[in-house]
């Protein structure tokens, strides 16, 4: 009796997997966990198994840091004189922001990683002309972006701007913005006489969002989030009324700024496309908050 118990209950957990299906990698954005359930009850994003691989791997390393003391620091006899927000490159805390958002302190700037830690940071270079600047900081970040090849992205497809915006008081951690791309063209750039470097996007962008990353759908950097547009500005010299009306920098010129002082970085040419929520879960680790101390 004992044998025929065995064989039917084998059998039956056989039936009751063949019913089931193969079951996916599902992603729990607001937890950032994966797990193995079926299709139809996946109520994050599927993933592949190497993403999930890199989730459970980021997940793991951020509870060990969650463990160690954070890092602090403060300029002595200075105060905070402006906010900004920037993106880490590389694991040796190789970091990008806009020109403006260090010029005034050159040397006297500091960055917080989402995890808490702030450390020095010092200036390694600049383009003023396209308002970019390259930092490097003493940590280890607990993630590295990667950015989309050059090209701009298609019209209308998403953007997600990832930073510190201060609408009335300067958040504490990133906030995440959605908006679209725009290719329509560099008349209104030219118009208003920017840099070529400028692109377009259809997004509100707030003072503190200066330095962060645009990303596309597949959590990819297109560029650097620059400035939004001043509608009183642009309907006084162009006499277009424009609102929600933002701009950063491709690629192209961020690209060469690095390879000039031979700072590597990595294009990822494939991905998964996500919502707004997987690509903020899966870009927060390598977003900066950069201060300016006077």
């Amino acid at each position: 009796m004992a044998v025929v118990l065995g064989i039917l209950f084998a059998l039956g957990a056989a039936t009751a997997g063949a019913d089931e299906g193969p079951t996916v990698n599902c992603h729990d954005t607001a937890r950032d966990t994966v797990s193995r359930t079926l299709p139809a009850t996946c109520e994050g994003a599927i993933v592949s198994d190497e993403e999930a691989e890199a989730i459970r791997a980021r997940r793991a390393a951020a509870i060990r840091r969650a463990m160690e003391p954070r890092k602090t620091f403060a300029y002595p006899k200075r105060r905070v004189a402006g906010l900004g927000s920037g993106f880490f490159v590389r694991r040796d805390g190789i970091l990008v922001t806009n020109e403006h958002v260090v010029r005034r302190c050159l040397k006297s700037v500091s960055i917080a990683t989402t995890e808490g830690d702030e450390v020095q940071a010092r200036v390694l270079a600049i383009d003023r002309r396209n308002d970019l600047a390259v930092l490097k900081a003493a940590i280890q970040p607990p993630g590295v972006a990667t950015f989309r090849p050059p090209g701009e992205p298609d019209d209308g497809t998403p953007v997600f701007v990832i930073g510190y915006p201060t609408k009335t008081l300067p958040p504490i951690t990133p906030q995440l913005t959605s908006g679209t791309f725009l290719r329509h063209g560099d008349a209104l750039v030219s118009k208003l006489e920017l840099p070529q470097a400028y692109r377009k996007m259809k997004a509100f962008i707030y003072p503190g969002n200066s330095g962060g990353p645009a990303l596309d759908a597949l959590g990819r950097v297109a560029g650097v989030v620059v400035a939004q547009v001043n509608s009183v500005s642009v309907y006084e010299k162009t006499g277009e009324t424009v609102r929600d009306l933002g701009f950063y920098i491709d690629n192209k010129a961020l690209f060469r700024l690095l390879d000039h002082i031979k700072i590597t970085f990595t294009i990822r040419d494939g991905g998964t496309a996500a919502e707004g929520k997987a690509v903020f879960a899966a870009a927060k680790p390598f977003i900066a908050r950069i201060k300016c101390w006077q």
